[in-house]
């Protein structure tokens, strides 16, 4: 009795050697189809991650990849209502408002309009350390061997609208003179250049209307406030990074473009 007890398996449900294998196998399979399916949980919860944090830090308030990032820092938003707005006065006559406490870019030729240009341009160009240059693509050695000759889009943007304006009185600013072929096609390249500049900003700020009653039309109102990067923020980093020629006067703005060789 005691023999044939002992010849039977200990437990009913004893694994024999091939269950042992085949289940290990088993389990081993259950365990890699687990752990394929918490990796890939893993990489697309750190995509989603990744994917809303470039969203959220490329904005017009934090800065585009585009933009210069050694500049990304100053960026700051502010609410401002433009001047030159059209409007009719008591008579009826059409006028441009003005605020007489800044200064004044447009109008007759003066020494005041062309100053206050003069001013505005003073950073356009300018001379960065490699580290703050490095996101720069093609540029050209600056001033000083350590340095890059870089401008600002904006800068180049505020130069072609002067020079706009200039050709609109260009009698004035090159009296006697027969304007080549360059100027037409310079001033060409600024117009569409400017084009381009306000359809990629395109600024969403509404414009409403009113009924003009003297011209029987629907008139556009000019109130509105604009919400814009603090240019005067832009302009004092800039103005510490100019070249020394910039500090005497106003110079020339055209230069050979060359890929950087570091």
């Amino acid at each position: 009795m005691e023999d044939a007890e002992e010849g039977k398996p200990f437990l009913p449900n004893d694994y024999t050697p091939a269950e042992i294998v085949r289940d290990t196998r088993s389990l081993r399979r259950r365990l890699l189809d687990w752990a394929w399916v918490f990796s890939t949980a893993i990489f697309a919860s750190l995509s989603i991650f990744l994917y809303l944090r470039s969203t959220r830090i490329a904005t017009y308030e934090r800065g585009f990849s585009t933009d210069l990032d050694a500049l990304k820092s100053q960026i700051q938003l502010h609410q401002v209502r433009f001047t030159g707005g059209l409007e009719l006065n008591e008579t009826g006559k059409l006028h441009r408002i003005i605020d007489p406490r800044q200064p004044q870019y447009v109008g007759p030729p003066a020494p005041e309009i062309d100053a206050a240009w003069d001013e505005l341009m003073l950073a356009l160009d300018l001379d960065l350390p490699l580290k703050e240059s490095e996101d720069v693509r093609w540029t050209m050695k600056g001033e000083e061997n350590d340095k890059y000759r870089v401008s600002l889009d904006m800068y180049h943007s505020l130069h072609c609208l002067n020079a706009i304006r200039r050709a609109l009185d260009s009698d004035y600013y090159e009296p006697g003179v027969e304007h080549p072929y360059f100027f037409r096609l310079h001033i060409d390249h600024c117009i569409d250049y400017l084009r381009q500049g306000i359809q990629c900003s395109a600024d969403l700020t509404p414009l409403g209307y009113e009924w003009n009653e003297e011209y029987q039309v629907p008139f556009p109102l000019f109130k509105e406030k604009h919400t814009c990067r603090n240019f005067d923020k832009i302009k004092s980093w800039a103005m510490e990074r100019i070249p020394a020629e910039r500090k005497e006067h106003i110079h020339s703005h055209s230069h050979p473009i060359a890929q950087r060789q570091d």
